[in-house]
């Protein structure tokens, strides 16, 4: 595996969180009756974040960018500690020959 690939899980997780982040803003019983403004702002924000992620992570997976692209800190590809843990999907990182 390169240090460029990607764990598709781990892009999964960001996302899943980022909705889970949004859903909380929006709680009723958090923001009183009203959206304030400012958490509309927050909302927006990550909204347009997620938006981003998955435009990219769709155009990784029909090869149109190379998925290096997509790598951070939250998707780093770990090795399995044993055979009970979920299996990863890996996305490969383009070889520097096909990325030019």
């Amino acid at each position: 595996m390169s240090a460029r690939d990607v764990s598709l899980a781990g892009e999964l997780g960001l996302l899943r969180q980022a909705l889970a982040a949004v859903a909380a803003l929006l709680e009723p019983s958090a923001l009183g009756e009203e959206l304030s403004a400012e958490a509309g702002r927050y909302v927006l924000a990550v909204v347009s974040l997620a938006e981003a992620r998955v435009e990219l992570l769709r155009r990784a997976l029909v090869g149109a960018v190379d998925p290096a692209h997509l790598r951070a800190r939250f998707n780093d590809v770990v090795e399995p500690r044993s055979e009970s843990d979920d299996l990863d999907v890996v996305l490969r990182a383009w070889r520097r020959e096909r990325a030019k």
